[in-house]
């Protein structure tokens, strides 16, 4: 229900009551449009991994186990 339609359904509505439904409103638009856009990134992120282009490359995890593994291989001899 819209600003305009409470206000034909209560003509007697009160300023404060008006400013709070259109701040409402306002906030709601604003956090749909800011839903909407988050999914559409996800969406283009998750159609480019899907492709052939996208290569997954190493984690620092396992950049630090392989670096591990060599300074041990180093102690070792």
């Amino acid at each position: 229900m819209t600003v305009q339609d409470r206000l034909q359904r209560h003509p007697q509505m009160r300023a404060s009551t008006l400013a709070y439904l259109q701040k409402r409103d306002d906030m709601t638009s604003k956090l749909q449009r800011e839903i909407r856009a988050k999914a559409e990134a996800d969406a283009k992120v998750n159609d480019f991994r899907e492709s052939e282009d996208w290569k997954r490359g190493p984690n620092a995890l396992l950049l630090i186990a392989g670096k591990l593994k060599v300074l041990a291989a180093r102690l070792v001899q």
